[in-house]
């Protein structure tokens, strides 16, 4: 898994697109990739061998010169995140509802996973008046299962609400305090950094290089999980949903209580739940119980839609059928009246 992005004023996105796209689809590439006059926001799977030329399409790009490449780690064919190679260009490469667009590229400083590490370490033995404020810039599902040690979640629906979060989150705190952000992979502190200095007047302002994501590669690389400052699961936006760097697990399955953290969906799709609020945890035993559903009401609708729909398909299967025999005996019938027409025709001509 590869993942990278960059901010930056791009003069013809769709040209870009078609470049990529030239450039990856023959070595195989799969993901999700956005192109907008913003910049570019990029999330894909490269085979292990075609890694290092993957690397060198990138830097061939002009636009994508000395962008970080964000190195996960190597996943087997039967965890594949992407199925196809999707390069889109859009209005923005991460919608965020702001009236007006800041300069992205004023947003404070990037610290190491090192760096970060140490940092995160020292917060946690600090008294709370003197201690910077480390704030999770991710959406409540996202915090739900996973976050750094002495976050503050702003438990977000989406990433245009942030920045009533922050307002909030921010209120009354002196403008020289250290600020620490962090997300999934970077963006999201890109943009939410350059609000905080721009917007909020903070000035000492930092950001994790590569966000949770390259976090979980250097735990992985220089220590173990349970000198992760990241407790429990990181969740990505792809067919995995989850990724573990801590050891625990925060979250409780919303039927049973115990502790789980694997999120799923409602398997009914008329599931009344508001759909910011579809995604949810849930247990093997309670999802297996519950035929994939949140509830034993939405497990009953699907059970008894899958009925409908099954004896919809006999009823079709029927009418085909009939509809068939009924031409067959017509055809049938002209064929033996057509018979009995030419006899007596004979008939009649002796």
């Amino acid at each position: 898994m590869v993942s990278f992005y960059r901010l930056h004023p791009l003069q013809d996105p769709e040209d870009l697109a078609r470049r990529l796209r030239a450039a990856w689809e023959p070595l195989g590439v799969l993901g999700r990739v956005y192109v907008a006059r913003e910049g570019i926001n990029a999330q894909v799977s490269v085979p292990d061998n075609m890694l290092e030329l993957f690397k060198q399409t990138v830097t061939a790009h002009s636009e994508l010169d000395g962008v970080y490449l964000n190195c996960d780690e190597p996943l087997s064919k039967e965890y594949a995140p992407f199925s196809k190679l999707q390069i889109k260009p859009r209005k923005h490469v991460l919608a965020d509802g702001l009236p007006r667009s800041l300069d992205w590229r004023e947003n404070g400083a990037k610290l190491s996973p090192a760096e970060w590490h140490s940092k995160v370490e020292q917060l946690n033995k600090e008294e709370e008046g003197a201690k910077p404020i480390l704030i999770d810039i991710r959406n409540f599902y996202e915090s739900e299962v996973g976050l750094f040690k002495g976050a503050k979640a702003l438990d977000t629906v989406t990433f245009r609400d942030t920045w009533d979060a922050l307002k909030e989150t921010l209120k009354g705190v002196s403008k020289e305090k250290e600020i620490l952000t962090y997300c999934t992979g970077g963006i999201r502190c890109e943009k939410a950094n350059a609000y905080i200095i721009q917007e909020l007047g903070y000035k000492n302002v930092s950001a994790l290089r590569g966000g949770i994501v390259n976090y979980a590669q250097y735990v992985k690389e220089k220590h173990n999980s349970s000198r992760s400052q990241f407790l429990g699961v990181n969740h990505v936006f792809d067919q995995r949903l989850g990724q573990r760097v801590g050891e625990e697990v925060l979250s409780r399955c919303i039927n049973c209580g115990c502790s789980s953290d694997v999120q799923t969906d409602c398997a009914n799709t008329h599931c009344p739940r508001p759909f910011a609020r579809r995604r949810y945890i849930q247990c093997q035993e309670c999802a297996i119980r519950q035929d994939g559903c949140c509830c034993s009401e939405c497990a009953d609708e699907k059970k008894a839609r899958e009925q409908r729909d099954e004896t919809q398909r006999r009823l079709e299967e029927l009418q085909v059928s009939l509809r068939r025999e009924l031409r067959s005996r017509k055809k049938s019938k002209d064929t033996a009246a057509e018979a009995a027409e030419e006899e007596e025709q004979r008939l009649a001509a002796l």
